[in-house]
């Protein structure tokens, strides 16, 4: 075997554990169902008639959220906010970024105060517009005017 093949043989070696250290890593990390959760997101976002606008980017970093409600039997609320805004709105970008721990304890606090029947699936648009102004009141450098909940489920 010349030299030349032997470190053909090399490189190939090299390339093959990579491809297959990254394959274990993404099967062992969950990245796949990660991927098709954020996918869902979009496909339900598009729906809207928002992503794929020009210039429209989301915003997931307040990420799922737990909560009790304000009940005296309280109930376990679960949800996930996706904020969609102007991709060309830096300021808001790097606001939204650096207060994402804000703007989630802004998210609890706001679910915290309802009772489940003031969190009902016919309140759907007074809740995004009761928790739009509680996030908006964190925010200095720009303001939301809507967002989704693609999770949002009350649990007894």
């Amino acid at each position: 075997m010349r030299i030349s093949e032997k470190i053909l043989l090399a490189i190939l070696l090299a390339a093959l554990t990579v491809v297959i250290s990254g394959t274990v890593f993404g099967l062992s990390t969950g990245s796949r169902s990660l991927k098709l959760k954020r996918e869902a997101i979009l496909e339900k976002i598009q729906a809207a008639g928002l992503a794929g606008a020009p210039g429209i980017t989301i915003f997931e970093g307040i990420g799922k959220i737990r909560a009790h409600s304000a009940d005296t039997r309280p109930v376990l609320i679960a949800a996930q906010i996706v904020i969609p805004y102007d991709q060309g709105d830096r300021a808001l970008r790097e606001e939204l970024f650096s207060k994402k721990d804000k703007l989630r304890k802004a998210a609890i606090d706001y679910f915290t105060g309802k009772r489940a029947a003031e969190l009902l699936p016919a309140s759907e648009n007074a809740i995004k517009a009761g928790l739009r102004d509680s996030i908006n009141a964190q925010l200095s450098l720009g303001k939301i005017s809507e967002l989704y909940l693609p999770q949002f489920d009350i649990i007894p």
